[in-house]
């Protein structure tokens, strides 16, 4: 009685773990849904950043230390758009120019690299993007004399004008007068005061001013030239 008592519980036992180890999860079970593959990330890069233009954007970041890595691949426009760039042995920024954006819609820009055997990394994004264009130029102005003190004539061929506080993007302007022999010249005004020799009385200069925004790789011109006071 008591050894059939014990080949039961035995077989008991011998059931309940059978039953643990067919339970418990294979470690490559995962395997099973993704093709009895491994997953394998290709390097991301560094310094990833996006500078505006006119109606265009510039790309660009440190190449990725993967050097399996064959090319990178840009996505915008919600990945409706893209562009391969080959991962040529550079060392320094690599940069691409994205063109044909607009500037009142907002961008995202996603990347990826990728290697020979199509294995590619997790995706980095830059969100967010606003480019330049005739928006932003429409809202520019040329620069302004200096209303308490616009011109300062030094002898009877010379003068001196003066100009309002330039806004930071404000790089420089070119001012296009004539000389008293009747010759048409110009010269570029980078500071607050600016002095013209040989310039022809009773005549005014025009004047058209540049700006360069942040961080941005075009620069902007003001639409239209405006003219300064008579010189007398």
């Amino acid at each position: 009685m008591y050894q059939n008592k014990h080949s039961f519980t035995l077989a008991i036992c011998m059931l309940v773990v059978a039953a643990f180890y067919s339970c418990k999860p294979d470690a490559n079970d995962f395997q099973k849904y993704q093709g009895h593959t491994e997953i394998i990330y290709t390097g991301t890069v560094t310094g990833i950043a996006v500078r505006p233009g006119n109606l265009r954007a510039q790309v660009q970041w440190a190449p990725t230390p993967d050097p399996n890595v064959t090319n990178y691949v840009l996505y915008w426009n919600n990945g409706a758009d893209s562009a391969v760039i080959p991962a040529v042995n550079i060392k320094d920024t690599i940069k691409t120019i994205v063109t044909g954006l607009q500037e009142t819609s907002v961008q995202n820009f996603l990347l990826y690299t990728i290697n020979g055997k199509g294995n590619r990394s997790i995706g980095q994004t830059i969100s967010s993007v606003k480019v330049l264009g005739p928006i932003y130029q429409s809202s520019l102005y040329n620069r302004q004399l200096n209303a308490a003190k616009p011109y300062r004539m030094f002898g009877t061929d010379s003068v001196r004008f003066y100009f309002t506080r330039a806004d930071s993007t404000l790089i420089y302007s070119k001012l296009w007068y004539r000389h008293q022999n009747g010759t048409l010249d110009s010269s570029l005004v980078k500071t607050d005061s600016i002095t013209l020799m040989q310039f022809s009385n009773n005549t005014k200069a025009a004047i058209r001013s540049f700006y360069l925004p942040a961080t941005a790789i075009d620069t902007f011109s003001v639409p239209y030239i405006d003219s300064t006071i008579a010189i007398h």
